[in-house]
C-alpha cells in the first residue's frame, strides 16, 4: 500500500479516498469505501487494486530516489544549469536506453527547510528530446573530455514530452540568464509558466535505466538503512509534530522539519508525512492550519493501523493523539468537543481485519481511551462525553480467497461514561458481538 498512497497523492486527491490504497490491509481499504457511499466494496478483490501499486511511483519513494534527488535539491539553482549541461551533454554523446536522461522538477533547499514541503506540489517528471537554440548561437559544443557543455545557454529551448500533455509538441523549458546565474521557466504545451526557478524548485536527473531499469528499495532498506518503521502521515488541513517519551522531536516545528527522534525521516515529496521507529511510545499532536477536517494514519509493522477521519479543525487548535509502544493502547484528545470516524485494521495469518466506528467522539476533558487486542478480537473504545448514536461495522477479508466479509450494527446507544466493546468470536464467519459497559 506504500506506493499505492504516492500514486493517489500524484492523481492530486485530497479527500479521503487517499488513503484508500494506503492501509495495511484490505479490510481498512473495504472501510473506507463504505464511508464514501460506495457500494462495491465487498466485492473488490487483491487483484483489481492493483492498479494502486504502481512501482513507476513508488520509485520516487525508494531510498535511491530520496537520496539522489534530495542531494541534487540541496544545490539550490546552480542545479538548473548543472542538470542542463547533462542533458545537453548526453545527447551529444548519444543515448540509449540506459543514460536517456528524465528531468525533474524538485524543491530547491534541505526537507528540514522552511517552505521544502510546500514546493511539493511542483514537483513532476518529464522527459527531454530536442534542444532548440536561437538565432545566432554557435550550437552546442562537448567540453574537453565530453563530460559537460560549454557553450551558453541563455535563450536556449529543450523540448519535452510531458505525459499531463501526451499529445503538445510545445512542451518545454525555456533557459535564460538573470544576474550571472542560468534561471529556467516551463511551459506545458500553452503560454503561461507552470514550473520555474524563481519560484524555488530547481531541476534534477536521473538516467532512464538509474530509475526504471535498476532494482529500487524501500525507504531507507536494504543493508545501510531501516528496513521496518512506523508511518504516520496527514492529510490537511493540518500539522504532525510527534515527540516521544524523551521530548525527542520530529515533524513541522516552526515551520521546520525535525527528525531528533532515533529512527524518524520525513518522507521526500510526501508532505506531512513522517517514518518513525517502530515499538515506540509516541505522541502526536496535530495542529490546523486552517478551518476543515482533516484524516490521521498511522501504520505500524506487525500491529497494523489507526485511521481518524473527518476530524474539524481551526487555525491553532491542537487535537493529541498518543499509542504505546506495541499499539495496543490508544488516547485521542480533542481540542474541542468533536465527532469523527474510527478505523482500527489488523492483519492476522492471511487474514485482513478492520473495525470501524462512524460516530465517535471526545473533547478537552473527554478524552478517547482504546484497547485493542493484538488479534483484533476484542476493541474497547472509551465514551466519556456525552450519549451519541454510533455505526459499528466489522470488515475482513482474506488473501487466499479474496473472499470479503462485513457486518454492520447501526444506531447502537452509546451512553456517557460508557466502553463501546467490540468482540469478534470468529473473523471468518463474522461472528460479532457489540456492547455497551459502564466504566465502573
Amino acid at each position: 500500500g506504500f506506493y499505492a498512497f504516492y500514486n493517489e497523492f500524484l492523481k492530486g486527491t485530497a479527500n479521503g479516498g487517499l488513503a484508500t490504497g494506503f492501509c495495511t490491509s484490505l479490510a481498512a481499504l473495504v472501510a473506507d469505501r463504505f464511508w464514501q457511499g460506495h457500494s462495491d466494496a465487498p466485492s473488490l478483490t487483491k487483484l483489481q487494486n492493483h492498479k494502486f501499486l504502481t512501482a513507476l511511483h513508488g520509485k520516487l519513494l525508494s531510498r535511491e530516489s530520496l537520496i539522489h534527488f534530495h542531494d541534487q535539491g540541496r544545490v539550490g539553482l546552480t542545479r538548473v544549469e548543472i542538470t542542463a549541461r547533462e542533458i545537453e551533454a548526453t545527447f551529444l554523446r548519444g543515448t540509449d536506453r540506459q543514460n536517456a536522461p528524465m528531468l525533474f522538477f524538485i524543491p530547491s533547499g534541505a526537507a528540514w527547510d522552511a517552505g521544502y514541503f510546500d514546493r511539493l506540489s511542483d514537483s513532476h517528471c518529464i522527459l527531454p528530446y530536442r534542444f532548440v537554440y536561437p538565432t545566432g548561437h554557435p550550437g552546442p559544443q562537448l567540453a574537453p573530455g565530453g563530460a559537460t557543455t560549454i557553450t551558453s545557454l541563455d535563450g536556449v529551448e529543450m523540448f519535452c514530452w510531458d505525459c499531463n500533455r501526451p499529445e503538445n509538441p510545445e512542451c518545454r523549458v525555456r533557459f535564460f540568464d538573470s544576474g550571472g546565474a542560468l534561471h529556467y521557466e516551463y511551459f506545458n504545451g500553452g503560454t503561461s509558466v507552470q514550473f520555474s526557478s524563481a519560484d524555488g524548485v530547481t531541476l534534477g536527473m536521473m538516467t532512464n535505466g538509474a530509475y526504471h531499469l535498476a532494482d529500487h528499495d524501500l525507504p531507507f532498506s536494504g543493508p545501510f538503512g531501516l528496513t521496518r518503521f512506523v508511518l504516520d502521515f496527514l492529510l490537511s488541513p493540518a500539522d504532525l509534530q510527534i515527540t516521544d517519551e524523551n521530548g525527542l522531536r520530529a515533524g513541522n516545528f516552526g515551520g521546520q522539519i525535525l527528525s531528533e527522534i532515533p529512527g524518524s525521516h520525513p518522507c521526500y515529496l510526501l508532505p506531512r508525512a513522517y517514518m518513525l521507529p517502530e515499538a515506540t511510545a509516541l505522541t502526536r499532536r496535530i495542529t490546523g492550519t486552517g478551518s476543515g477536517t482533516y484524516a490521521y494514519h498511522s501504520l505500524m509493522p506487525d500491529v497494523g493501523s489507526v485511521a481518524l477521519e473527518g476530524v474539524t479543525t481551526e487555525t491553532g487548535q491542537t487535537d493529541v493523539f498518543a499509542a504505546s509502544a506495541d499499539g495496543t493502547q490508544l488516547r485521542f484528545t480533542p481540542a474541542a468537543a468533536k465527532t469523527f470516524a474510527m478505523t482500527l485494521a489488523r492483519q492476522v495469518g492471511t487474514e485482513a481485519r478492520a473495525i470501524a466506528v462512524q460516530g465517535a467522539g471526545g473533547a478537552p476533558a473527554a478524552e478517547v481511551d482504546v484497547t485493542i487486542s493484538p488479534d483484533l478480537s476484542v476493541a474497547r473504545i472509551g465514551n466519556r462525553g456525552a450519549a451519541r448514536n454510533v455505526e459499528v461495522r466489522a470488515f475482513t477479508v482474506d488473501s487466499g480467497t479474496n473472499a470479503p466479509v462485513n457486518r454492520t450494527f447501526a444506531n447502537v446507544n452509546l451512553p456517557a461514561d460508557h466502553d463501546l466493546v467490540v468482540a469478534v468470536q470468529d473473523w471468518p464467519a463474522l461472528n460479532a458481538d457489540v456492547q455497551t459497559l459502564a466504566f465502573e
